[in-house]
Formats: structure tokens, C-alpha cells, sequence
């Protein structure tokens, strides 16, 4: 994605930097019965946004990936910009997608004195038209039905919403409303029953647009999904941005648009 000044759209990675303690690249980390795992640093391979450390075996794809256009509205909402780092037999899978912004159909509606009647799903000045949704219904709705509808087979969220505390501290301080939290899921892919979590943090703007500061989780076999969730989420994920100029992320700490 080619964004003016270089500056980047992707925000959401350096979110885990407050779930995971940093590591030390090369170096192996000793985690109970399973002994030491070995971490390597991976440099985001399109415009060098990111870097992640990840175990030895475990393949990194995507990032920040040009989609071939120019920077318009479509390229707002287009679901090239994701990161994912896959274990060696393709069965487990952690990373997140980009940040985008919505507006609510009725905001156009009213500010357009009804000319304007914008469906649910249309894309209109760079943003997704759909009303202001909380964290079950962002993932139901944008991750389920959007983001992998050809990859999660028959996904439902287990249980309610879990308010996180760690990610409150990302809710711009400028925001009229927020919603945070994560969401257990199963699903199948490739008929292998699978358990995950999602976390996402989203929040709204005068009730015009609202957008997302992350979107990211983790999935894996039920057959070893614990085992998989401590690789995942408390010893291997630690990423910053090494942006030399500003990135969304760092204004939305400020509480910038």
C-alpha cells in the first residue's frame, strides 16, 4: 500500500509489545518442560515497517503489501495489508490485519438530508459504510464475513466479550466511544476443528467514523491449542515500528484523525 510521505498504515503490530515481555534476538528462551526455543528477527519485507521475532520453523508472509494501485479510496479497505507467522506443519497461525475506517450510513443519511443512501458494505470516501460496531460484532461481521470467510469454516464465538486492560491504553484519548477486548472462537479449516482469540480495539469520532486501532489473534488446533496460545502469545510475539516519519499509529496515541 503507497501512502503519501511514505507514511504507514499498517498500526496494529507493536499492540502485543504490551501483552509479551521483549525478547533477545538469538538467543534461546528457556519456557518450562518444553525447554528453549529459538527466536529469529524478522524484518516486515515491503517497507521495512515492522520487526517481529518468531521461532525457528515458523514462516512469516504478508505485511505491508503494495496493491498495486494508487493511493485512492478503494485502496482504503482493501484486505492487502495483513501479517501472519504460520508453524512448520501449517496448522497454527498467529498475526493481524491493518487498520480501516468506517462510517455510519446513518451519519451520510442525515448530514446529506436524505440524497445520500449508502448501503451497508458500499465503499464511500475511503471508508467501509457500516454503523458503529463493539468488539463480538467487528468480529463477527468484518473478521468472520470479511477478512476469512474462505478460510474459517462455521466460526462462532464462544463465550462474551473480555474487556482487556491492557489495551485500553490505545483508545485515542480524543474518542467519543470506544470498545475493547478480545473473543474465544472455533471454527474448521480444512476439517481440522480449530480454537482461537481475537482482539480488537475500536472506537468512534463524534459519531461520524469510527475505525479500529488493531485487529489481531492467534488460531490453532484444539488439539493442542494451550500449547500453541503460550508459543504465540506469551514468548514469541514482540514487534515495534521503525518508522522515520509519522504512521497512523503514532497519532492515534495523540489522539490525531
Amino acid at each position: 500500500m503507497t501512502v503519501p510521505g511514505k507514511k504507514a498504515a499498517l498500526v496494529v503490530g507493536f499492540i502485543f509489545i504490551l501483552l509479551v515481555p521483549p525478547f533477545v534476538s538469538g538467543k534461546n528462551t528457556q519456557s518450562g518442560a518444553d525447554g528453549g526455543i529459538f527466536l529469529s528477527r524478522y524484518q516486515e519485507a515491503y517497507q521495512n515497517a515492522f520487526y517481529i521475532l518468531i521461532p525457528k520453523g515458523w514462516k512469516a508472509e504478508g505485511g505491508m503489501v503494495p496493491s498495486g494501485v494508487q493511493w485512492n479510496v478503494v485502496d482504503m479497505v482493501e484486505n492487502n495489508i495483513r501479517f501472519r507467522v504460520t508453524s512448520p506443519d501449517g496448522k497454527s497461525f498467529f498475526g493481524w490485519y491493518a487498520r480501516f475506517y468506517f462510517q455510519d450510513p446513518q451519519a451520510i443519511i442525515q448530514s446529506s438530508g436524505g440524497m445520500l443512501q449508502p448501503q451497508i458494505g458500499q465503499v464511500l470516501n475511503g471508508c467501509w459504510i457500516y454503523p458503529y460496531l463493539d468488539v463480538a460484532q467487528y468480529v463477527q461481521y468484518i473478521v468472520f464475513q470479511q477478512f476469512g470467510p474462505n478460510e474459517f469454516q462455521n466460526p462462532r464465538i464462544i463465550g462474551n466479550v473480555v474487556k482487556d486492560p491492557t489495551l485500553e491504553p490505545w483508545v485515542p484519548k480524543l474518542a467519543t466511544h470506544s470498545d475493547y477486548g478480545y473473543v474465544n472462537f472455533e471454527c474448521n479449516i480444512g476439517g481440522t476443528p480449530m480454537f482461537g482469540r481475537i482482539y480488537t480495539i475500536n472506537y468512534d469520532r463524534q459519531g461520524t467514523v469510527w475505525s479500529t486501532v488493531g485487529t489481531f489473534g492467534w488460531l490453532a488446533p484444539k488439539s493442542r491449542w494451550k500449547q500453541d496460545e503460550r508459543i504465540t502469545v506469551k514468548e514469541i510475539i514482540s514487534c515495534a515500528i521503525t518508522m522515520t516519519v509519522p504512521c497512523p499509529s503514532k497519532m492515534q496515541r495523540t489522539g490525531a484523525s
